[in-house]
């Protein structure tokens, strides 16, 4: 909404009556920051419908023009996107990982809130195909923990671990609905070197379909692979799917 300010579109212009001066500026492009103001504080979430160019013209009282060239300025920001016929919505934000770092740490750099829900705190008494990845003994006890893990308030990720409960004694007393990361390195003076992933592609059945709330067939990535800590003892498994539409991975292949 704009408050403490008014448009003058002849003059290409809005005033800011706090300080009582002018900023030349086009209308369209204030139009657009008060919208993506709106978005960010949460009045427009991720999938709503804006309102029409008519009905923005109304609301803050420029020409349809003026409202069309804030909505398409948006489009090129990538922070709404238009489906013919039907109207212009929020797009989804999408997030990287770029390095080897946690999710928490990955949304928060980029300014979103992560949420993390444990869905399964189990212990596996056998599991030799995991032991194997690990290169550990097969009656090796594990804890499993499945979380899913969410950016701002969208489910992005269901994250499978499967941790030696040697390396990390009582990890299930502990709260682990924040960074796992963070939470090794302070309390277990673990520190994470490198992660070996083989990521695959694949489209969401029933099941993640009910978990990540979708409404059409999506495609995910599935990730497994190995954590490395400074020790370059292999730490945990982990077997995890994210949505491809939500996250990706940046990979940087280098000629040896």
């Amino acid at each position: 909404m704009i408050l403490g300010g008014c448009y003058n579109e002849n003059k290409n212009v809005r005033r800011k009556e706090s300080k009582g001066d002018y900023m030349a500026e086009p209308a369209y492009r204030h139009l657009a920051k008060e919208l993506e103001e709106d978005i960010k504080k949460g009045i427009y979430k991720a999938g709503d419908r804006l309102p029409s160019e008519r009905d923005l013209a109304k609301q803050y009282l420029v020409s349809r023009m003026t409202a069309r060239q804030a909505m398409q300025l948006l489009e090129e920001n990538q922070i709404v996107f238009r489906e013919r016929g039907s109207g212009t919505y929020v797009k989804t934000p999408s997030f990287q990982q770029n390095n080897v770092g946690s999710f928490t740490e990955t949304i928060g750099n980029m300014g979103y809130t992560a949420k993390t829900e444990v869905l399964e705190l189990s212990t596996i008494y056998s599991l030799n195909t995991v032991a194997k990845q690990l290169s550990l003994p097969a009656d090796t006890i594990f804890l499993k923990v499945k979380r899913l893990r969410y950016g701002d308030e969208i489910p992005m990720a269901l994250e499978t671990l499967y941790i030696p409960k040697m390396y990390c004694p009582e990890l299930e007393k502990h709260n682990l609905c924040t960074s796992l990361y963070h939470l090794l390195e302070t309390y277990y003076d673990i520190r994470i070197k490198k992660v070996s992933y083989k990521i695959e592609a694949q489209i969401a059945n029933p099941i993640y379909t009910k978990i990540f709330n979708l409404n059409k067939a999506t495609a995910l990535l599935k990730v497994t692979g190995v954590t490395v800590d400074l020790t370059d003892r292999k730490l945990f498994y982990e077997e995890s799917v994210y949505r491809s539409d939500l996250y990706n991975y940046h990979v940087d292949i280098l000629r040896s």
